[in-house]
This record gives structure tokens, sequence and C-alpha cells, in this order.
């Protein structure tokens, strides 16, 4: 048999081509190529074509039961080799890449940035750089939990404190580029006790945040760590007893 080559297959829009192919093959008919496990969705609509012309071969990989092309009896006597992307790379479905969550409705946008210059404070953190705190909504403060999101580098930390037990959740996340916030550290504490919470990965992060009440009756927030290649260190004082 002698395959052609070159030109664009009916089906998938890729050139025909038998340079991919194993010497492995094995012959199927229609019912059996559709029914093979796990693929019978995927390959009932190249099932459409052999009812066709006559399915001659199915070529395999070594050690993969997937089709990797067919080829198919033309009118001519020659043959038709389609080869098929049978086994696609893609990344683990545990990376959650930040594209996948953006706000990207235009009202959205626009209310979310208008949200940016009225909630969030602005303050120096040294070197030119700039933190930011989303304090609790205004009339809120002290009446039950306050949570306060605060952004120092790549570092965001969501806190919530609770005056009436002094009680204090303390979440630590990474912005990674590309793929967006990792929850890094989280843990419960007490204020007066004060937190000091270790964080790191090798290789990404190390150092410490914390979190006191000083003796002017202050809660204070304080950082010293390295994160993707950049030192960041400060304290902020979120608000006073």
């Amino acid at each position: 048999m002698s395959a052609q080559r070159g030109v664009p297959s009916p089906i998938f829009g890729l050139p025909h081509s038998t340079t991919a192919v194993s010497s492995r093959r094995e012959t199927f008919n229609t019912e059996s190529l559709t029914n093979t496990s796990g693929q019978q969705e995927r390959l009932q609509c190249r099932s459409l074509v052999t009812r066709r012309r006559k399915l001659l071969e199915v070529f395999l990989e070594p050690d993969n039961p997937t089709p990797v092309a067919l080829a198919f009896e033309l009118p001519n006597n020659s043959t038709h080799t389609i080869v098929i992307m049978a086994a696609v790379a893609t990344y683990s479905p545990d990376i959650a890449f930040a594209s996948k969550h953006v706000v990207s409705e235009p009202d959205a946008v626009i209310a979310n940035l208008q949200f940016l210059l009225e909630n969030i404070e602005v303050f120096d953190i040294g070197e030119g750089e700039k933190g930011y705190i989303l304090h609790p909504p205004k009339g809120t403060r002290f009446v039950g939990p306050m949570h306060y999101k605060i952004s120092i580098g790549p570092l965001e930390i969501d806190l919530t404190v609770d005056l009436s037990t002094f009680s204090v959740s303390l979440k630590v996340i990474l912005n990674i580029p590309i793929i967006g916030g990792v929850t890094i550290a989280n843990v419960v504490g007490n204020l007066k006790d004060g937190i000091n919470l270790k964080i790191g990965y090798p290789g990404v992060l190390g150092g410490t945040v914390g979190l006191k009440l000083d003796d002017k009756s202050d809660v204070v927030l304080s950082w010293d760590f390295t994160a993707l290649g950049k030192s960041f260190k400060g304290s902020k004082v979120l608000f006073h007893l």
C-alpha cells in the first residue's frame, strides 16, 4: 500500500503522514474501533468516515492502546492515512492559572477598579514599593469580627480579629506570576499572646509574618520575608484599641 502525503485531512485539517506512525499495526473494523476502551466518544466521529471508506489498518504506538493513525482505502485503491492527535500533552488539573479567575465583564471591571480607588488604603513599604490594606467597611469596626486584607509585595494576608474573645485568624497567600494566589499558611491564635508565623517554600519564599498588640494598644502587623527573589521588611499599625 502507498500513502498519500501533504494533502489536508478531510476531518482534522492535518497533513497525511506516516512518519509519526509506529511499525506496530492492527486491523479493526468500525464497531471495534468505536468501542475502544476509554475512547468511544472521541472515536465515534472518526467512524463516520469509516462507513464510507473501508478501514484498512489502525496504527498504534508501543504500549499505547490509543490509535495514532488510521488508514482508509480510497476509490482508486490507494491508501489514505489520517494522523490523529489521540493524546494531547496538558498540565495537571491541579494547576490554577490566574487568567482563569480574572475579572473580565466590563461592568465588573469598572466596579472593581472603582472599589480599589475608594476603599483600599495605600501605604509605603520602602524602596519605592507600596502596600495595600482593605479595612472593614465603615461603621462595622469593633462590631463583631473585623476582616482585613493586606497586600505586601507578592504576599496577601487575610486577617480576622474578634475583639470579644481577642481571637485571630491569619491566612497568608503568595501571588505567583501566571499561576495566581496560593495559600502558604493558615493559623488561629490570640491577639494578647501575639502571632509570629514562619512561612516558606524552598526557592520561592522564606521569612515571617507577625501580629501583636503592643504596649500602646496598637494592633501591629509585621513582616520580614523574601519572595521570588525580593526582600520585604516592615510593620504597619492596623488599628488602635
